[in-house]
């Protein structure tokens, strides 16, 4: 049975796409970025009560505009794959225009505990091997670029250590 690869973040908003793409971008790439992520993500980290995870991992892609839809299939892809592992508390995907009909896409997966995570890698490529997808490659030939990283959570109301 061949895998479902359907976007799992397309966007909800029929023509929002074009204004955004057709929007100058905002200030240099890393603070616009950095702006967006801070309002996207700011309910689903700050919510009073939300659970703080112990391992959050933001990855960065900056890639072609006409490569956006295989792009997109290959994270949904592998976010169904995570979604599905013990520990995966929470994703969301969040893009921007880029001048030169580029985009920057940064996703964010929240796990219970460090380990989760380190659990989840060696299944995701092994799907990724029995899916017959070579994600070196595609993302070569798609032109990605992208920065990779694992942030422990800070419980910003957490007491001061008193000494």
């Amino acid at each position: 049975m061949p895998l479902d690869l359907t976007p799992a973040f397309a966007s909800p908003q029929d023509g929002a796409e074009d204004a955004r793409r057709d929007s100058p971008p905002e200030g240099p790439l890393s603070p616009g970025l950095d702006a967006a992520l801070d309002a996207a993500f700011e309910d689903a980290l700050f919510e009073e009560g939300a659970p703080l995870a112990g391992l959050v991992r933001l990855d960065r892609f900056t890639l072609p505009a006409a490569s956006r839809e295989e792009f997109l299939r290959r994270v949904g892809f592998i976010h169904r794959l995570l979604r599905t592992r013990p520990g995966f508390l929470r994703d969301i995907a969040v893009e921007r225009a880029l001048p030169d009909d580029r985009l920057e896409l940064a996703t964010l997966v929240e796990w219970a505990a460090p380990e989760d995570a380190a659990a989840a890698a060696p299944m995701v490529t092994a799907a990724l091997a029995e899916a017959g997808l070579d994600l070196r490659a595609d993302l070569a030939r798609l032109g990605v670029a992208g920065e990779k990283a694992d942030w422990l959570a800070v419980d910003l109301f957490a007491e001061p250590d008193e000494a």
